[in-house]
């Protein structure tokens, strides 16, 4: 079986070869430690059910994917996007950060429901756009961003 890792850049190759090489990457309820993507191309990410302790996401762009019952907990985000690619939004459903930081990170046309955000850095967090969604969202604790937000 491939690591998180393979997995992770097989996706990108099929991304960046326009579908041809590489696979698309579903992951489910996987627990994942300490792992550190930098520039990395990551649409259409499927990722239900999965844990992240203490990952690290710098310019990475997870637009277009599925995040439903996940856990992120001392994660970082920056420079990233969580939003809309030309076609589709990311889907954040029943997901929980903690003690993440989100620095100057899109979430543009996001659709992000049940999502609970407890001791959380959202400097510059951005979230707008027509087809932006936020419903039964959670904030505990959190530090103050600097973008748009919808009613919490």
């Amino acid at each position: 079986m491939d690591s998180i890792q393979q997995m992770l850049e097989a996706h990108e190759l099929w991304v960046r070869s326009h579908r041809t090489q590489g696979q698309k990457a579903r992951i489910e309820d996987a627990v994942i430690e300490n792992l550190t993507l930098n520039g990395n191309a990551l649409p259409d990410l499927v990722m239900p059910g999965c844990t992240f302790i203490n990952c690290c996401f710098t310019d990475v762009d997870l637009f277009a994917g599925f995040f439903g019952g996940c856990q992120f907990r001392g994660c970082s985000f920056t420079n990233c996007i969580l939003g809309k690619s030309v076609m589709d939004s990311v889907f954040i459903r029943e997901t929980v950060f903690l003690n993440c930081t989100l620095i100057k990170t899109d979430m543009y046309d996001a659709v992000l429901e049940n999502v609970t955000f407890s001791g959380c850095d959202l400097t510059s967090l951005w979230f707008a756009g027509d087809e932006a969604r936020a419903e039964h969202i959670t904030m505990t604790d959190c530090g103050r961003t600097d973008g748009p937000l919808p009613p919490w």
